[in-house]
């Protein structure tokens, strides 16, 4: 695939995903997921590889953007920082650990202070 190629299929990538994002933001009535709200979901997973489906889902489509979306997109040069290996509950726990030194940040939405959490742990100093 050429270069121009690659660069319209990871734009398509980064809105396909960036609408999953926004979708996922709100719970079924319509509510925007704040931080606060999925610790709430995720606590399962400080004890064990859990399956609690809503935080598992909603960490799993925020990795997916995270991965694929070119740093312009979600302002945040991080995303190409995180260990390869890296699992989901690993992913969850990092997030429940910042939640528990920022408490602060569980009014904003969900994404955000995952993002936010994912830099803190992995910090890069360059965008990849």
């Amino acid at each position: 695939m050429s270069h121009k190629g690659t660069t319209w299929l990871r734009l398509w990538l980064a809105a396909i995903l960036f609408i999953s994002v926004r979708l996922s933001a709100a719970d079924a009535d319509g509510n925007v997921v704040t931080a606060a709200i999925l610790a709430s979901w995720c606590e399962p997973y400080r004890t064990s590889d859990s399956s609690a489906e809503p935080c598992w889902s909603y960490v799993e489509v925020m990795r997916a953007f995270a991965a694929n979306a070119p740093p312009e997109a979600t302002g945040h040069s991080m995303v190409k920082c995180l260990p390869p290996t890296i699992t989901t509950p690993e992913l969850i726990r990092v997030f429940l650990r910042y939640m528990d030194t920022h408490p602060q940040v569980g009014t904003e939405p969900a994404g955000r202070v995952q993002l936010m959490a994912y830099q803190a742990a992995y910090p890069c100093s360059t965008v990849p």
